[in-house]
């Protein structure tokens, strides 16, 4: 059963979504200018060029910014939680959103993190993130 909270891939997302079941995170790198792209895109956004392939990065990053909501949207949704933006290690400005699953008292600017990965019973799986 799909719920409020399921992702609905795309074409272009598929890729993402079925490397996050297999707990994995992964990117898309242009095979001419070597450049990282989060979301998915259909041309490289340096280059233009469409070759692009998906490949898996670290899962490393550092938080750039965060909300912290109170207010309860989806039943499955304990608040307050914080929605945070990761710089992933491999490029500058690679940025990628999700969960804070720490301490929300914890949480600053440059907080080292890295992708945990939640199984969902609607056969998806979603990214967060742990200091």
């Amino acid at each position: 059963m799909i719920s409020a909270l399921s992702p609905v891939p795309t074409e272009l997302s598929l890729p993402f979504w079925s490397a996050a079941k297999e707990h994995r995170l992964t990117v898309q790198t242009c095979t001419q200018c070597r450049k990282l792209h989060f979301p998915p895109v259909p041309s490289c956004t340096r280059c233009t060029s469409e070759a692009l392939h998906w490949q898996d990065v670290s899962g490393q990053g550092r938080v750039i910014t965060w909300t912290v909501t109170h207010q309860s949207y989806h039943p499955d949704l304990a608040t307050p939680y914080a929605v945070v933006l990761i710089e992933l290690v491999e490029q500058p400005n690679l940025l990628m959103y999700g969960n804070y699953r720490g301490a929300l008292e914890t949480l600053t600017v440059g907080t080292p993190v890295r992708a945990v990965y939640e199984d969902r019973p609607d056969d998806w799986t979603l990214i967060q993130w742990m200091p």
